[in-house]
């Protein structure tokens, strides 16, 4: 009908890596009433026509969702031409104070020939230490500089065996009640002996003895496997929600 006003129905939002052939699908949106008619398929169409011709090649997503991905997004994807989802980064969140329940708190001693700090403790030394380390005895996924801008660093630790950097958890004030405990890293010659799970606990004993924050988010990466059992273990409680990061990919 001539003079009819347009309104919007949908929207797809992606972001371009800079200088890069990779960009990130944030977000693709349809008006509930105007769903199930194929809108968000042609929406997510036209906007990766868009990135090809900036010279996309690859577009990732990342979607927060229940353990099993039953939402639809996982078959929308799919049928939009993206990988099978796969679980990247598992999710435990709930209040802070669920954390004084857990036994694991106050029974992790450390032997004397290790020691836990703060992160503002790291020397320039050690910092050159740890980067000659990534790709060696540090997984690239588990440095701690490469969002170092966006941790808490008097509440974050570094794990020390006879003065020299063995590990790391690194803690985020996410806003004024919530904190994540974002990043545990130990070498691999003390893993499996409970010096992780010491870590974590000292994390948490400081967040609690604080009284600052009033919820808490617990990542641990999927292929953790260790760890992975051990969180699904000790965190379970009725009022901890587990969630997993899903991750795909579609390449052109």
């Amino acid at each position: 009908m001539e003079g009819a006003v347009r309104v919007p129905v949908g929207l797809a939002v992606a972001r371009q890596e800079e200088g890069s052939a990779v960009a990130h699908l944030l977000s693709v949106s349809v008006k509930e009433s105007e769903r199930r008619q194929g809108i968000g398929r042609r929406l997510l169409g036209t906007l990766e026509s868009f990135l090809r011709e900036r010279g996309i090649r690859t577009v990732l997503v990342e979607y927060l969702e229940q353990a099993e991905p039953s939402s639809g997004a996982a078959a929308y994807l799919v049928d939009c031409g993206y990988e099978t989802p796969k679980p990247g980064i598992l999710v435990w969140s709930g209040p802070v104070e669920i954390i004084r329940s857990y036994s694991f708190i106050d029974r992790v001693p450390l032997p004397d020939s290790f020691e836990m700090a703060a992160w503002t403790t790291l020397t320039q030394a050690e910092r050159m230490f740890i980067h000659k380390g990534v790709g060696d005895w540090v997984p690239p996924n588990f440095s701690p500089f490469e969002d170092e801008d966006s941790i808490d660093p008097e509440r974050s630790l570094v794990l020390r065996h006879r003065g020299e950097v063995v590990g790391w958890m690194l803690v985020e004030s996410f806003d004024e009640q919530t904190v994540l405990f974002k990043t545990m890293f130990v070498h691999r010659r003390f893993q499996r002996t409970g010096r992780g799970i010491a870590l974590i606990a000292q994390a948490c004993r400081r967040v609690l003895n604080e009284q600052r924050y009033t919820h808490g988010y617990f990542f641990v990466e999927a292929d953790n496997q260790d760890m992975a059992r051990f969180m699904n273990r000790h965190l379970d409680h009725p009022d901890m929600i587990r969630e997993v990061l899903w991750r795909t990919v579609k390449k052109y």
